[in-house]
């Protein structure tokens, strides 16, 4: 005798499966992103540089 019910809920469940799966990959995509987007945030980057200096010029005017 065949079970109508059985091959009903077997059906179902894999859809709710499927888009479960879908958002744990969002999900974990989403975190990767914010931890990317948070560590070039708060660390400064290690290529850039910073130069402080100071400079004098001396010039005698050419008077001809």
């Amino acid at each position: 005798m065949y079970n109508f019910m059985e091959q009903e809920t077997c059906c179902t469940n894999k859809p709710h499966k499927f888009i479960f799966k879908i958002v744990a990959v969002v999900l974990l995509a989403l975190v990767l992103i914010v931890a990317l987007v948070r560590d070039r945030i708060v660390n400064n980057p290690n290529w850039q540089v910073s130069v402080t200096g100071q400079g004098k010029v001396a010039y005698t005017p050419d008077v001809s």
